[in-house]
């Protein structure tokens, strides 16, 4: 049988109930977009399409996209390496 919540926080001890907190909501990061045109081999794409699906929600394709490359990004150690001896990212070709 399902209990309520206040029901639960009812039988709490006065020491244990749940205070209230200010909810904190940080303002939405809005990180610039490039819009780029490649060509991918059709069985990988069909992975990063089913993958996309497998998460579910409202995850798309471009959001796989930009995850994987991040994630590779972020482990690749000799890449970091040469990065942090370049002056500044490249702007844009």
């Amino acid at each position: 049988m399902r209990l309520r919540l206040y029901t639960i926080l009812r039988r709490l001890p006065e020491g244990r109930r749940c205070r209230k907190m200010p909810i904190r909501i940080s303002p939405k990061q809005v990180t610039p977009r490039k819009k780029v045109t490649l060509s991918i081999q059709e069985p990988i794409w069909q992975k990063v399409e089913l993958y996309a699906r497998y998460l579910g929600g409202k995850t798309d394709t471009t959001y796989v996209v930009e995850q994987i490359l991040q994630a590779f990004f972020d482990q690749e150690k000799d890449f970091k390496r040469w990065l942090d001896g370049q002056q500044q990212l490249p702007t844009g070709t």
